[in-house]
C-alpha cells in the first residue's frame, strides 16, 4: 500500500512540474507567435537550449544565430570566481581571443539575420555559469548590447528572460510580463 501511495504522490508531483513547465513554454510560444511570423529568425542568448528549443521548431521560426545557445560563455568563465557583489566580467581589452571571437560572431549574426525577437537570459546564475554570472549583465557590461542591439527595444520579460523587439513601431509590448 505504501508503494502505491508513494507512486500516486510521485505522479502528482511530476504532473504539477510538467504543468508548470508547459505553462512556461506556452508563454514563450505566445510571445514569439504574437511578435513574429513563420520563418522569421528569433535569437535566444542563453547558456542552455531551454527554452528556445523545441519552441522555435514547433512554431516554424529560424534560429537567429549560428549559436543555438551561448555555450562558450560558461567555458570562457569556468575559472572566474566572484568575490564581491559585482561579477568580474572582462572588459573588451581584457578578453581572450576566443571570447572576442564569440561575441563578434554572435553580434554579426544578430546584424545579418535581423531576428524579430531577441531573448536574453536574466537567470542568476545562468545554467553552467559561475555564481553571480548573468548573461544580461554580461552583454551590457561588455558593450555587446550597445554595439549590436541598437535596432532593438525592450518589450518586457518572460520567466527568466528579457525580450527585445526590432524598432518597427507596430509591435508594442509583451503583455503580462514575468
Amino acid at each position: 500500500m505504501a508503494t502505491v501511495a508513494a507512486g500516486v504522490v510521485g505522479y502528482h508531483v511530476a504532473l504539477t512540474n510538467f504543468s508548470a513547465e508547459a505553462r512556461r513554454i506556452k508563454r514563450f510560444a505566445e510571445v514569439i507567435d504574437a511578435h513574429s511570423a513563420p520563418e522569421e529568425p528569433i535569437l535566444f542568448i542563453a547558456t542552455s537550449v531551454d527554452p528556445g528549443y523545441p519552441v522555435l521548431m514547433s512554431l516554424n521560426r529560424r534560429p537567429g544565430s549560428r549559436y543555438l545557445h551561448a555555450f562558450p560563455i560558461p567555458m570562457l568563465y569556468r575559472s572566474v570566481t566572484n568575490h564581491g557583489q559585482d561579477f568580474p566580467y572582462r572588459r573588451p581589452f581584457e578578453q581572450p581571443p576566443a571570447e572576442r571571437q564569440f561575441l563578434a560572431e554572435l553580434g554579426t549574426d544578430a546584424l545579418r539575420n535581423r531576428p524579430a525577437l531577441i531573448f536574453v537570459c536574466m537567470r542568476n546564475p545562468c545554467d553552467f555559469c559561475p555564481a553571480g554570472f548573468r548573461v544580461d549583465e554580461y552583454l551590457q557590461r561588455t558593450g555587446w548590447q550597445a554595439q549590436y542591439m541598437k535596432a532593438y527595444r525592450l518589450l518586457g520579460t518572460v520567466p527568466g528572460f528579457a525580450v527585445y523587439g526590432r524598432n518597427q513601431g507596430n509591435r508594442m509590448s509583451v503583455a503580462g510580463n514575468t
